[in-house]
């Protein structure tokens, strides 16, 4: 009986080292704000299919060089840059909110009205990486570079 007191602190150290590691996501978010970031690579992967879709190689000219900015106020923007679309009438592309919930990056866009939801894949100075899990199984990873 004598070994089971000294296996205590082995078995709480072992279930200590396993603890699933948490992201600090108001520090993420503030690695992000208030700085330019264009989107530079977008990759599907569908369900149960080896296949890598790059969703970025259809977009026009135009759409490759918008930026888009993360506020501290918890807004976005994204903006027209150098290539202007001939069709808009303002610089702005889309704008919206994002917050957290539950750990996950919710974004809603005015433009578009829609939600969607990502989380976190990578954040350093000069990129981010989200990803986006869909019902159907398959998922997106975006990344955008930082430019400013």
């Amino acid at each position: 009986m004598k070994t089971i007191p000294r296996l205590i602190p082995a078995i709480l150290l072992l279930f200590a080292s396993c603890k699933k590691e948490t992201k600090d996501y108001e520090q993420l978010t503030r690695q992000i704000q208030n700085k330019k970031w264009v989107l530079s690579y977008v990759k599907g992967v569908p369900d149960n299919a080896p296949v890598v879709i790059d969703s970025i190689a259809g977009r026009q000219s135009y759409e490759l060089d918008d930026y888009t900015i993360w506020g501290p106020d918890h807004k976005y923007v994204t903006y027209d840059n150098i290539i202007l679309n001939p069709d808009a009438s303002s610089n702005i592309v889309d704008s919206g909110v994002y917050a957290w919930n539950d750990n996950v990056f919710v974004s809603q866009s005015t433009v578009t009205t829609s939600f969607v939801n990502f989380d976190f894949e990578s954040v350093t100075d000069n990129q981010i990486c989200f990803s986006l899990h869909f019902h159907s199984g398959g998922q997106s990873y975006i990344y955008y570079k930082r430019i400013d």
